[in-house]
């Protein structure tokens, strides 16, 4: 039964492309799980990352503004310049869920310090078998 739809997919589909088709579902799952991690900030750090975005939006519009005055090409680089800043605001956020559910990098510090101490607590009980 799979390989008929395949076959049928193939021949239908093929001047539509498969990428047409894909992106709608990668970009609903990236949505999905973009709202995963909103979820787990704190009310403050939401509240927070709403009002940077906002602001991010108004300074946008106002840019936009000016650079249509100056042609397409400094509009789409406005545009890109404001998708790059909220993609960076967004990146700082992710971080701070990311940083709660992995450990610390201080842990693992703590870790391999720790295992100094023991060894040289095994020579010192190397000395100690020299001594008896």
């Amino acid at each position: 039964g799979g390989d008929q739809k395949l076959s049928q997919g193939k021949g239908a589909d093929e001047k539509k492309t498969a990428v047409d088709k894909s992106a709608p579902q990668a970009h609903a799952h990236a949505q999905s799980s973009a709202e995963d991690w909103k979820q787990q900030l704190t009310a403050e750090q939401r509240h927070d990352l709403q009002q940077r975005l906002a602001h991010l939006e108004e300074e946008n519009h106002v840019q936009m503004k000016y650079a249509s005055e100056y042609g397409k090409q400094a509009a789409e680089y406005q545009q890109k310049e404001y998708e790059r800043k909220v993609e960076h605001v967004k990146s700082t956020f992710k971080s701070l869920v990311a940083d709660d559910k992995a450990p610390k990098p201080a842990m693992f510090l703590a870790v391999s310090g720790d295992s100094t101490p023991s060894e040289s607590a095994s020579s010192a009980h190397g000395g100690d078998q020299k001594l008896s």
